[in-house]
């Protein structure tokens, strides 16, 4: 699964997307998913309902963390966990920034997120 995920870093934000033409962040997670045979849903909304709810204090490898993003009261954003030493981060499609690897840590995320989920 990370070894997937990792092979996509660099790649551009294009929404919608699942190539390495450009990719958004819910079209990011499913591909890297599909490469292990976990379906999920195409969208970070609908994939939130997918898999069993952790505490972020639980979160491993390979789990999921959802944000709100949007002024809308729903998820909007998705990311794979990658945990490096006790500092939690994700990688993730940024329409700002394609395919990076982000901080939990980071204030903008802090407060952005909502629920972590473990789906393998």
């Amino acid at each position: 699964l990370l070894d997937t995920a990792f092979s996509y870093l660099g790649t551009p934000y294009r929404h919608g997307g699942i190539t390495r033409k450009g990719m958004d962040c819910s079209g990011f997670v499913s591909t890297a998913f599909k490469s292990i045979e976990i379906p999920l849903s195409r969208s970070s909304q609908e994939m939130a309902t997918q898999g069993k709810k952790i505490k972020l204090s639980n979160v491993q490898v390979g789990d999921l963390l959802f944000f709100k993003t949007l002024r809308k009261n729903r998820i909007s954003h998705v990311g794979l966990v990658d945990v490096d030493g006790g500092e939690v981060k994700f990688i993730h499609a940024s329409s700002k920034r394609g395919v990076v690897i982000s901080s939990l840590s980071d204030a903008y995320y802090k407060k952005a997120f909502r629920i972590a989920k473990r789906v393998m």
